[in-house]
């Protein structure tokens, strides 16, 4: 009755010998009720051996029955029968007397149990898995404080070299923090142990002792029963540190941005999509004379002043920058000028830069417009231009006035240049009669270069002067110039030691205004240079580069007035009487005519010993090939036995008598004329050769005359000269265009104009086959074979 009534699941096997060397077997000889519940088998099983009933899942069970017959020791052991999905607990004994000996086994179903354990045994890896993994800072510790768990992120916080499980928390903690705040965490796990009470921390921000760095974490604790039975504490953790800090960024971000806002420099104001006022800063309310409500629909595109354009038109809100900018027309609008009226009716300009607010999706929620006042500097700017207009007017009187100021300079020195030279022609030998002459002459020459320079200088700076470049040599320019200079230097009776190259040094220049160079500096020397004082002027070549020094013995410059010695109009105390002063403009002029050649030029002296002036030019690298040129007007040749019939057009009577005298002793039969009207009659009964002509006639202006002299076959052989007081590169051109072949500066030059008067012969014997109409202007063929060109008459300055 007992073996029925058990709970447990029971049976009794005897082991069945089979043929041998054949495995072992055991059949049922016995089952209780309870067998077929616990295993699942039916209780049908009497009689029939193991590998009957349940075939392949036998033979372990089997050796363990062989085992417990051979040696009696009861054996514990679990089975899982496959084909009825049970898991077992077997309890397998030696039953019987030792003639028969039986193997009785017990059954437990354990199923549940088995699937309670695999569930608990898998809740508590993904729990471990979770701990590991988790993406927040997560440990466990034992009843004695003892890391029994720790997931990845906390063993980056924790940082230690050896392994953390095990390790006590204390410890782990005081690598990393200080206390108190050690102190205060050990306190909080040990109440949650005791109590069973979790705690949840502020936000705790703590500097660590193995880093600078500055950290910041949110955490709990909370008390779990570990695997074996016994409490710990679980805490877990979120580090803040990258939240904290990009909060304070963005906290001083918007700081930063609310005190530009409100004290910066820059009025500034916000609107919604639909225009109304959102925000505005006290720059923005003092410039609109008023401060507006936020958020008031009458407020709409900051209705509180009017807009208009800079030429006064009132802006309608559909152009206004911000409207086009909230409804997409523009993507931005920058530096947009208009004209605001405020309340009290004043009005400023201001300058407005509008950009569009956008949400996530790229719509227009808004538009924020910086603008400034800027109507001091309109009015700045109006009267910089204003001024510059009255500039461009002044300086165009001033180049009238210049041009005035030589002409009326010019026309008395012309007389005067005529009658010493009517006086040297007279022949008389008397010294007093020849230095009188001489002095005379050398004041006028002086004269004429201070007008000169003066003119010059007014249009290098004005940027109105052009080299004509063409290859020259170093020898030519300096031999020019030392000619040109020579009554200066032989009157102080100065010794001049020059010194050039054996050979050519080319140089692509302009040779006229490097001799104007020359001169300039070699008569600055004489002027400060005591008689029978030395110059020397050498020129050499250092690698590709021409140096030109002019040195003199003279009474040097101040070490005050050295750096400023090329600036305009600067002249210094250099001697007591100032007797060869002069207007300040030579060596400014020097500077840029070197400077326009792409040259140096510098100076250095001592005060008593002397100065030197160097001036450094590009050389060419080779010497040019070899070509034909038409010879100059200058160098024309001609028999002087000549007589010719010359015309003086000049309403100045002396200027017009002198130079009539001065052809007659030349042997020329001169007549004169002094208006245009007169010029023209009479030179239709005297046909003359040459033609001297002012331009600045009563009546018929030079011009005039000379067009309607081209435009008459019958003066096509007559050579027109321009002598007039104007020598500006204007002056040129219109004597140019209106048909003249020589234009000369008052005074002439005598030896020029007895060049043109000689080379005035081959009008006299050649056909030039010119009709009335064939004349155009520059570039025409010149009677002396060569290219038309203009003279100087040795008025380089002027040119």
């Amino acid at each position: 009755m007992l073996f029925e009534a058990m709970d447990e699941g029971f049976c009794v096997l005897e082991q069945v010998q089979g043929e041998p060397g054949a495995a072992s077997d055991f059949r049922y000889v016995e089952v209780n009720p309870a067998f077929a519940r616990h295993t699942g088998l039916s209780c049908d099983v009497m009689g029939k051996t193991l590998r009957q009933v349940i075939p392949g899942e036998c033979e372990e069970s089997i050796a363990i029955y062989d085992r417990v017959l051979e040696t009696g020791h009861a054996v514990r052991f679990a089975r899982v029968l496959t084909a009825q999905g049970r898991a077992l607990e077997l309890y397998a004994f030696r039953v019987g007397e030792a003639k028969l000996l039986r193997v009785g086994v017990s059954f437990t179903d354990v199923s549940e149990r088995k699937r309670s354990e695999d569930l608990l045994r898998r809740n508590r890896d993904t729990f471990f898995n979770l701990i590991q993994n988790a993406p927040f800072g997560l440990f466990v510790v034992d009843a004695q404080f003892r890391l029994s768990q720790v997931s990845t992120a906390a063993r980056k916080v924790f940082i230690h070299d050896s392994p953390l499980i095990g390790r006590d928390l204390e410890e782990v903690m005081r690598c990393v923090w200080t206390d108190p705040f050690v102190s205060e965490a050990l306190a909080h796990f040990r109440h949650t142990l005791a109590t069973g009470e979790a705690y949840a921390s502020p936000n705790t921000t703590q500097p660590r002792q193995d880093t600078p760095d500055v950290e910041s974490y949110d955490w709990k604790i909370g008390r779990i029963t570990l695997p074996d039975g016994q409490f710990g504490v679980a805490c877990y953790f979120y580090d803040l540190t990258e939240r904290m800090q990009a909060q304070e960024a963005l906290r001083q971000s918007e700081e930063r941005f609310r005190a530009m806002f409100d004290r910066g420099p820059l009025a500034i104001y916000s609107v919604d999509a639909s225009g109304v006022l959102q925000e505005f800063n006290a720059v923005a309310a003092q410039l609109w004379g008023r401060e507006p409500k936020r958020g008031d629909i009458n407020e709409r595109f900051c209705g509180s002043y009017k807009v208009f354009s800079l030429d006064g038109t009132p802006l309608a809100l559909p152009l206004s920058a911000i409207t086009t900018v909230l409804e997409g027309r523009l993507p931005e609008a920058r530096d947009v000028e208009v004209l605001i009226e405020r309340p009290d009716g004043s009005r400023i300009t201001v300058v407005a830069n509008v950009v569009p607010l956008r949400d996530d999706q790229g719509r227009i929620t808004g538009a924020i417009n910086s603008f400034y006042d800027i109507t001091e500097r309109k009015r700045l700017e109006l009267e910089t231009q204003q001024q510059a207009l009255a500039l461009k007017v002044q300086d165009s009187r001033k180049n009238e006035f210049l041009a005035m100021l030589s002409h009326e300079l010019r026309n008395p020195l012309a007389p005067i240049m005529n009658a010493v030279h009517l006086l040297g022609l007279q022949g008389n030998d008397a010294p007093q009669h020849q230095k009188a002459r001489q002095i005379i002459e050398r004041q006028v020459r002086q004269l004429k270069l201070l007008v000169d320079e003066l003119l010059e200088v007014s249009r290098i700076t004005s940027g109105r002067v052009q080299l004509s470049c063409m290859p020259v040599t170093v020898r030519s320019i300096v031999e020019r110039a030392l000619e040109t200079a020579q009554p200066m230097t032989a009157q102080r009776q100065h010794e001049l030691i020059v010194s050039l190259p054996s050979g050519d040094v080319w140089l692509n220049a302009d040779a006229a205004r490097l001799e104007q160079v020359m001169v300039n500096l070699i008569s600055n020397a004489a002027k400060y240079t005591d008689a029978a004082g030395q110059i020397w002027v050498t020129a050499g070549l250092e690698g590709d580069t021409l140096v030109l020094s002019v040195r003199d013995t003279g009474i040097g410059i101040a070490a005050e007035l050295l750096p400023h010695v090329f600036d305009l109009f600067t002249q210094a105390e250099r001697s007591l009487d100032r007797a060869q002063g002069g207007l300040g403009v030579g060596l400014c002029l020097v500077q840029r005519m070197v400077e326009l050649h792409g040259g140096t030029v510098h100076a250095r002296s001592v005060l008593g010993h002397g100065s030197e002036f160097i001036v450094r030019l590009p050389a060419m690298a080779s010497p040019p090939m070899a070509s034909k040129r038409p010879p100059r007007a200058d160098e024309a040749t001609a028999p002087t036995s000549i007589r010719r019939r010359v015309l003086v057009v000049d309403d100045n009577a002396d200027a017009a008598d002198s130079l009539v005298a001065l052809m007659d002793v030349f042997g020329h039969d001169a007549r004169v004329a002094n208006d245009g009207h007169q010029a023209l009659e009479l030179a239709a009964r005297f046909c003359p050769d040459v033609m001297l002509l002012d331009i600045g006639l009563p009546g018929l202006s030079g011009l005039e005359v000379a067009r309607r002299l081209r435009a008459q076959a019958s003066f096509d052989n007559t050579v027109l000269v321009a002598v007039t007081g104007y020598g500006h590169q204007d002056d040129r051109d219109q004597t140019l265009a209106a048909g003249f072949d020589h234009h000369l500066v008052k005074p002439v030059d005598f030896d020029n104009l007895q060049k043109i008067l000689e080379s005035a012969c081959s009008r006299s014997t050649e056909t030039v086959g010119r009709s009335a109409n064939s004349y155009r202007g520059p570039g025409r063929a010149c009677r002396d074979g060569g290219s038309l060109g203009f003279q100087t008459g040795g008025d380089a300055a002027a040119a």
